[in-house]
């Protein structure tokens, strides 16, 4: 798979989204409680701190982040190694 600019591009916009949802997610882990509905949690202390929409919480909060993480850090190093890779032809 060729990896350019544009590619390695998606792939770090990618990780700084995922680092974003993982403060979105331990935040809501923080303050959840199961008595209190998430459009509240949301209203009352998500909102206010972060300014993202529920759709965005709801993606945070549903995704597995470690491993999306971890397969795109290896997207990027498999990206990185073949750009320093001498070319042969």
């Amino acid at each position: 798979m060729g990896c350019d600019n544009k590619r390695l591009r998606r792939l770090y916009a990618r990780k700084n989204t995922l680092q974003r949802y993982r403060q979105y997610a331990e935040y809501y882990s923080e303050i959840f409680h199961p008595d209190i509905p998430l459009e509240r949690l949301w209203r009352k202390w998500i909102y206010p701190k972060f300014f993202i929409s529920k759709s965005t919480l709801y993606k945070a909060i549903s995704i597995s982040i470690p491993r999306e993480l971890e397969e795109v850090e290896k997207a990027i190093e498999e990206c990185l190694k073949h750009r320093e890779a001498p070319n042969r032809k």
